[in-house]
């Protein structure tokens, strides 16, 4: 089965399997670098550099908060980590946690709490 691993190099985490209340979505996105400059004339000059970046956008649902400690632990650190995605492919990446999201979901019929992450990545050259 696949797997999503996350973390300082020789101490990456496998992150939970995904499980949703809806259907999933983790988009890839590649950022190009692209200069634009404007001409004294009018026109508009692009210089394309060769390095591409990806992003990654992730959502898990309805963790436990033993899940969540991991993701708390990974977002403690203010450097680059090591990702992989089987998912997607074996390719390993150097990135950066952009952005993180923490959303309890209470179960008002039982007052259990789960929670949804929400994070991104960047690919880091």
């Amino acid at each position: 089965m696949p797997d999503i691993k996350l973390g300082p190099v020789g101490q990456e985490l496998t992150l939970p399997k995904p499980r949703y209340r809806s259907a999933p979505g983790w988009p890839i996105a590649v950022e190009r670098s692209v200069e634009e400059a404007e001409m004294s004339d009018g026109s508009y000059h692009y210089n394309f550099k060769s390095e591409e970046r990806h992003i990654w956008t992730f959502e898990w649902d309805l963790l436990t908060r033993a899940q969540v400690d991991d993701f708390e632990w990974l977002r403690r650190f203010k450097t680059s980590l090591h990702f992989q995605n089987t998912w997607d492919d074996e390719t390993w990446y150097t990135v950066v946690l952009a952005s993180y999201e923490r959303e309890p979901l209470v179960d008002v019929h039982t007052d259990e709490i789960l929670y949804c992450i929400r994070l991104t990545l960047k690919e880091v050259h």
